[in-house]
């Protein structure tokens, strides 16, 4: 008995497939995976008719897409405006640019510019030059991050540029130690007026003898490098290789001349102006305030405003009118006009009430100083015209004059459109009607008598991606073939067409 069970549990087993106690030699596994793939069958033929269909309305959606296009191009040529595009030959464009709508006159049209229309202004004037003394060129806050000055024999000397000329300047003989706060020999004020005296020397030496650089404290404690005649000059100062006192006195070395720094408070700019007594004298803290209007709108600021401060607000102001900016090179506050032209009717377009005297004391701008815009002279075709601005539309064409003298302007269809437009139809049809017609006609391929069937997984399992694509690529050639939709839309294109 015991040795019919041994025989019973010796073949087959879970590992083969097999069936347990049945030692016959069948291949079970192979006859289990072919019952498994028959059955698979119904699944498999459904998924590759899924596929066709999808591969099918991808062959439609592309032929849709050339019908698009080709629509797209006949709704083109319907436009109006389609026909209507104008072209502008100019004779000289630096008389007047000149474009044209699409309902423009064509015609040719002779340009005459005597004078262009200017803006209203006010500005600094001209005297003094600048309305800052000259150039300057300060260093760190002496007191605050330099408390002591000290001058030996180790730290005395710097290099000065002035307008292309360096000198090394010597303050050997003023050794000793100088702070802010201090009166007498040892104050900051008994320094730069040394250094100042040995710059003179040091320039003599270079055959300058009226050299026009000067040396002051501020009254923020800076040691101050300047000029007063109003001129340009170009300042650097460097250190030496031995014995450098430049960062000592606060400068950083290739320190160069400063024209107004437009982001610093009015306040701390203070030493800049040529006439700031004459309006510090009253307004002597940071916060005080000023008051000014132009053209009727009221503006208020205090002197720790800065002067782009000022220029903003005025130009986000639009009830003003006006246009604020400062001129980097003169250093010049200007006021334009939002507007050109006269206007005022001969009156000034700018219209200033300097309520507390900032605008005069500090900028020296004052209403004498304002402007009167011009209005614009020219004619077209022997008929003059005056008006404020330099724009000018006549019969669809619009001039925008920018400089004086005389021009042919020439109106015309522009052709050239119009063919571009004929071409992107005929192309568009063609490309359509060839397309749909190779989709017609090409029949499916097959191999051993049978179509090009789309692929199963367990089929794509034992072939290379290579394989896979060129199969595929087979198996989607001529999927439209003979399809009626398509017939019917050849034949309708090409009866509409005829």
């Amino acid at each position: 008995m015991a040795d019919s069970t041994n025989s019973l549990m010796s073949t087959g087993g879970v590992n083969g497939l097999g069936i347990v106690g049945l030692n016959s030699g069948m291949d079970t596994a192979g006859m289990v995976k072919k019952i498994m793939k028959y059955d698979r069958m119904p699944l498999d033929r459904t998924n590759q008719d899924i596929q066709l269909l999808l591969w099918k309305e991808e062959a439609f959606r592309t032929q849709n897409t050339s019908l698009s296009t080709l629509r797209d191009s006949v709704f083109d040529l319907k436009l109006e405006t389609s026909y209507n595009t104008r072209t502008v030959a100019n004779s000289d464009d630096q008389v007047a640019a000149a474009t044209a709508a699409s309902n423009a006159a064509n015609g040719s049209y002779a340009i005459k510019v005597d004078k262009l229309a200017t803006f209203s202004s006010n500005s600094s004037t001209d005297d003094p030059k600048s309305i800052t003394k000259g150039v300057f060129l300060s260093s760190q806050v002496i007191g605050t991050s330099k408390s002591l000055i000290t001058i030996d024999k180790a730290h005395h000397s710097f290099d000065l540029t002035v307008d292309g000329t360096r000198t090394t300047v010597d303050l050997s003989k003023l050794s000793g130690k100088y702070s802010a706060g201090v009166k007498g020999g040892k104050s900051l004020t008994r320094l730069a007026e040394n250094i100042q005296k040995q710059v003179k020397k040091a320039f003599h030496k270079e055959g300058i003898n009226d050299i026009s650089v000067k040396v002051k404290v501020t009254s923020n404690n800076q040691l101050e490098f300047y000029t007063d005649d109003g001129l340009k000059h170009n300042i650097t100062i460097n250190s030496v290789a031995n014995n450098s006192i430049l960062n000592d006195l606060g400068f950083k070395d290739g320190a160069t001349v400063s024209t107004i720094d437009s982001a610093t408070s009015l306040y701390n700019l203070r030493d800049q102006f040529v006439n700031a007594d004459g309006y510090f004298t009253n307004k002597s803290t940071p916060t005080d305030t000023f008051n000014f209007t132009i053209n009727g709108q009221a503006f208020k600021f205090t002197n720790n405003d800065s002067i782009d401060t000022i220029i903003n607000r005025i130009n986000a102001t639009t009830t003003a009118g006006v246009t604020a900016f400062l001129d980097p090179e003169s250093n010049k506050l200007m006021f334009t006009a939002a507007k050109s032209g006269d206007y005022n009717h001969g009156r000034p377009g700018i219209v200033i009430d300097d309520t507390d005297g900032v605008l005069k004391s500090l900028f020296k701008i004052d209403q004498t100083n304002s402007t009167v815009g011009e209005n614009a002279e020219f004619s077209v075709n022997g008929t003059s015209f005056k008006q404020a601005g330099n724009s000018f539309a006549i019969n669809g064409l619009t001039l925008n004059f920018t400089g004086t003298g005389s021009s042919t302007v020439s109106v015309s269809t522009d052709t050239t459109d119009i063919v571009k437009k004929v071409n992107d139809f005929i192309t568009a049809y063609n490309k359509t009607l060839s397309g749909m017609n190779e989709q017609i006609t090409k029949t499916r391929p097959t191999k051993s008598g049978k179509h090009y069937d789309p692929l199963t997984d367990e089929q794509k399992g034992q072939m290379s991606e290579a394989q896979i694509k060129k199969w595929e690529d087979l198996a989607q050639e001529g999927l439209l073939n003979n399809d009626q939709l398509m017939i019917s839309t050849v034949t309708d294109l090409r009866t509409k067409m005829s």
